[in-house]
């Protein structure tokens, strides 16, 4: 979610080129936004939360004129295709979930509370956690090998919380599958029009080989043959 600043430069922007009625905000513009607050929230370097909170959309002058609409029916239940077991699963599990990020888990509190998760969400003690979550996702390695059904890894993830443990699991997930591992590597460089880095040793091409950041691909791209990969965004539209 972009941060309120930006909104509210929207805002004065549009209203300096209509110029009809300056008390109209976005220049008597309807304006749809979209989001979640608790999914999404703004990036704040360095931020805690009341950082975070201030640069916020509802901390705008213009939250106030806002009509908030939100989503009643969960889709997903009343598409038709989810067994009537499984359906009212996914409706206790997304109650459950909702409950926690409304903050209405073991009220009244004082703010802080211990969740208890049920027993169902829960892989237990094992002495190789990795291997074990894998295999509740996934299966043994013998369904992961033989498996050519898309839908097979699209209907599956595994989520954490930083990149550091998706590249993990990911390596782990790949010396699962059989065959071949390919790696291919990024051409690094400085940009020669800023001439205040090109000699400068510290911005060798091993070291821009180590960082790992989001939004940029790590050096090394390993694949194997039937493996899935996520393509987030076409950065050669010209080449397909």
């Amino acid at each position: 979610m972009m941060s309120k600043h930006c909104f509210e430069a929207l805002d004065r922007s549009l209203s300096d080129i209509i110029g009809k009625d300056s008390n109209n905000l976005f220049g008597g513009k309807v304006v749809i936004f979209g989001g979640e607050f608790r999914q999404v929230l703004p990036v704040i370097n360095g931020g805690g939360r009341a950082e975070i909170v201030l640069v916020a959309l509802n901390s705008s002058y213009l939250w106030k004129h806002c009509r908030v609409l939100q989503l009643t029916k969960n889709m997903r239940l009343l598409s038709g295709s989810l067994p009537p077991e499984e359906a009212e699963d996914l409706k206790e599990f997304s109650e459950w979930i909702l409950s926690i990020g409304d903050g209405k888990v073991y009220e009244p509190n004082d703010g802080e509370t211990k969740i208890e998760i049920p027993s169902e969400f829960l892989i237990l003690d094992s002495a190789e956690p990795i291997e074990a979550i894998s295999e509740a996702v996934y299966g043994d390695i013998h369904s992961l090998q033989v498996n050519q059904d898309p839908k097979f890894f699209q209907q599956r993830a595994i989520l954490f919380p930083t990149n550091e443990d998706i590249n993990m699991i990911n390596e782990y997930m790949l010396d699962k599958l059989e065959g071949e591992k390919k790696i291919y590597l990024s051409a690094d460089s400085i940009d020669p029009s800023v001439t205040s880095s090109v000699n400068n040793e510290a911005l060798g091409a091993d070291f821009l080989n180590t960082i790992k950041v989001s939004g940029l691909p790590n050096h090394s791209l390993r694949l194997k043959i039937g493996c899935p990969v996520m393509v987030l965004r076409n950065i050669d539209p010209t080449g397909g």
